[in-house]
């Protein structure tokens, strides 16, 4: 698998983007919405909710954003999103569970899609058979 810098760089730029449209521009829009109508329809809360669990959800849509217009394998793009999860740092593990909050940061998240996504194209197919078994441990340590 052979691409050059820009293409790379594109890539995730793009890939990025277009998470970050999914993830956060349905939630300003429709909380801004719900707002204005909570007082009327208490019910409306559950969107903010929806919305706000989709919002921790960036990590996750660059990378399969990525993942697709790099042309990687399902074994790969799900790889390079368990590591944008991991690399955003909106996971924090507590003394008795694991918490979310908010979506990240975006900077960590571009960083960890370089690295996952270099990783990628240097070993690529090279795993043959292993590629299952390497590829996600190797991205997300």
């Amino acid at each position: 698998m052979k691409q050059d810098v820009k293409t790379v760089t594109m890539n995730i730029l793009n890939g990025l983007s277009v998470g970050i449209i999914v993830a956060l521009v349905p939630g300003a829009i429709l909380n801004a919405l719900v707002k204005l109508l909570l007082p009327s329809f208490p019910q409306l809360a559950v969107v903010t909710y929806m919305t706000t669990a989709a919002m921790t959800l960036l990590p996750a849509l660059s990378a399969v954003c990525v993942g697709m217009l790099a042309k990687f394998t399902p074994i790969q793009t799900s790889s390079l999103a368990l590591a944008a999860i991991i690399g955003a740092g909106n996971y924090h593990l507590t003394k008795t569970s694991l918490s979310v909050a908010g979506t990240g940061d975006v900077i960590n998240l571009a960083i960890t899609l370089a690295i996952g996504y270099l990783v990628i194209l240097l070993l690529g197919n090279a795993l043959k058979a292993y590629t299952i078994l390497l590829i996600p441990s190797l991205e997300t340590v």
